[in-house]
């Protein structure tokens, strides 16, 4: 899937000050659109180290009404979460009706971080494939509208940012170890992921793939891609803005 990935023509700044301002007002009515009517928003951003996921969260959310939206940033289970059902703790964060989850990371990395690192059986591995399947199933055919991004850049690519950030006294705390890890077994890291991609890809969870090379160009991509599905889900499902229906 990623190899079909291939980035457009770098974006200058007028042409991204003229795209990117009337997308960020749209989403806003959006936001508000989802809250009267109900419908629940789940934003899920998977991608490789350094392909600015950061900044494109930080502007897809520079405009929304932040009493209705949450960010939240996964990290290795806590020693008490690990007992317990591996899915426990997402299914916790999923938002109220009318609000906006992001995942900054998801419920992915027990196949893309746990089975690379070896830490599951090839039966874990099969059986969280269908327990991702199950669980985004269970959210799109309730209230939600579930929105997956991947934020591809290529090897070389990353590797240039990766020294870029590290170069600079200002950002270079940012670059850790387990980043150039990721750079050095790309091509490992690469197969798990085209196999996430293919077995989790469906009709009501499907993948939306986002070159990152140029992230002006990647920012106007992911919000106008929010902006569609939110405007398909409001009319597939009924739920139109009842500021707009006439009552």
């Amino acid at each position: 899937m990623l190899e079909h990935v291939t980035p457009g023509p770098p974006m200058g700044k007028d042409e991204y000050r003229a795209a990117i301002d009337p997308l960020r007002r749209r989403l806003f009515e959006q936001q508000r659109a989802c809250w009267d009517a109900g419908l629940g928003v789940v934003i899920v951003f998977e991608g490789w180290r350094a392909a600015g996921k950061g900044k494109i969260i930080g502007k897809l959310t520079s405009r929304l009404e932040p009493r209705a939206f949450e960010i939240h940033a996964i990290r290795e289970p806590r020693t008490y979460e690990k007992p317990l059902p591996w899915l426990r703790r997402f299914w916790l964060a999923i938002p109220a009706y009318g609000r906006i989850g992001i995942f900054d990371r998801s419920w992915n990395r027990r196949v893309i971080v746990d089975g690379l690192d070896g830490k599951l059986t090839e039966a874990e591995i099969q059986q969280a494939f269908d327990d991702i399947n199950d669980f985004e199933r269970t959210l799109a055919d309730d209230r939600y509208a579930l929105i997956k991004f991947f934020l591809h850049i290529d090897r070389t690519a990353q590797r240039n940012r990766l020294e870029e950030l590290a170069a600079d006294e200002t950002t270079s705390w940012r670059v850790e170890a387990i980043d150039w890890e990721q750079n050095e077994r790309y091509a490992e890291h690469l197969e798990v992921i085209e196999e996430l991609l293919a077995r989790t890809d469906s009709e009501w969870a499907s993948w939306h793939l986002v070159a990152c090379q140029d992230l002006r160009r990647a920012r106007v991509e992911v919000i106008g891609k929010v902006i569609e599905r939110l405007e398909a889900e409001l009319a597939e499902r009924g739920l139109e803005d009842p500021r707009h229906n006439g009552s």
